[in-house]
């Protein structure tokens, strides 16, 4: 599943990195348990490329600048400042699409100590966001008097991976945090993202994480069980009872969201944040 969040300014980009990762960009306190390499949040796609830092670790001032607009040239350095565009501060900064597998892969991956079942998780992750960079990194650009939208092929996200839950029950799910910024080689500068056509595409790269992460599972020996949607599926073996005993926070926040009218993949990061 992959659920949308948006990050709305620079003082909410200073909160988010605040909850999600520690000053070096490590793992978050409550997931301190699992200690590896996968714990680093680090930076990907293309825009990362350009800018030359793919492959860095996140740190929170550079985190912050880069979501509030502030985007250097690759060449000169001369800072870009999309927030004095016409949009100024109404502009959004960026937005988390946080992927997360069925529960079943959580339980197998982090219950059952199955490393490679959170290396498929990686994986899938990883290209379902290239596709999206290949799909959704577009741009307004005014020709003419009129504007139209341009594919650029490039994206600036940060990526972390996280495997518990509020209740530290296990739940393995990536967050990967957009830049609103993609660079038009055609103008040789940094262009606000359109955000509206890439959470159109959400569902579809939705569809290609789960199917790469399926490819994955069944290349390491798994049996999946499908859902009539022939999409969705759970690892065969494991009981839903097993899965209830590993989903109390789940169903307590997919439950309060029922409530007041909302659905859970549409629901906004602070609206999931229940006490």
């Amino acid at each position: 599943m992959i659920s949308k969040s948006e990050i709305s300014s620079s003082g909410d980009a200073a909160r988010y990195h605040d909850k999600a990762f520690n000053q070096d960009g490590s793992l978050a306190k409550s997931d301190n348990y699992y200690v590896s390499e996968r714990a680093s949040a680090i930076w990907q796609g293309k825009g990362a490329a350009i800018l030359g830092i793919e492959g860095n670790t996140v740190e929170k001032e550079q985190f912050v600048s880069l979501l509030d607009g502030k985007l250097p040239h690759p060449v000169t350095g001369a800072i870009n400042d999309l927030a004095s565009n016409a949009k100024g501060k109404d502009r959004q900064a960026g937005f988390d699409l946080t992927v997360a597998p069925p529960k079943s892969v959580s339980v197998m991956a982090l219950v059952g100590k199955d490393s490679r079942v959170i290396d498929a998780h990686e994986t899938a992750n990883k290209v379902a966001l290239q596709w999206l960079e290949r799909h959704g990194s577009m741009v307004r650009v005014r020709h003419g008097g009129q504007v139209q939208i341009e594919h650029k092929e490039n994206l600036l996200y940060a990526s972390v991976m996280h495997v518990t839950n509020r209740d530290n029950e296990p739940h393995l799910h990536s967050h990967n945090v957009i830049v609103s910024a993609v660079f038009d080689k055609d103008s040789d500068k940094w262009r606000s993202l359109t955000n509206t056509e890439i959470y159109q595409l959400r569902a579809k790269a939705d569809i290609i994480y789960k199917s790469e992460l399926a490819a994955q599972l069944k290349s390491q020996g798994y049996e999946l069980a499908y859902a009539k949607n022939g999409m969705d599926f759970e690892i065969k073996g494991i009981s839903k009872e097993q899965l209830s005993a590993f989903s109390g926070r789940s169903q307590e926040i997919a439950n309060a969201l029922q409530a007041r009218g909302m659905d859970r993949n549409d629901a906004s990061y602070k609206a999931r944040q229940l006490p």
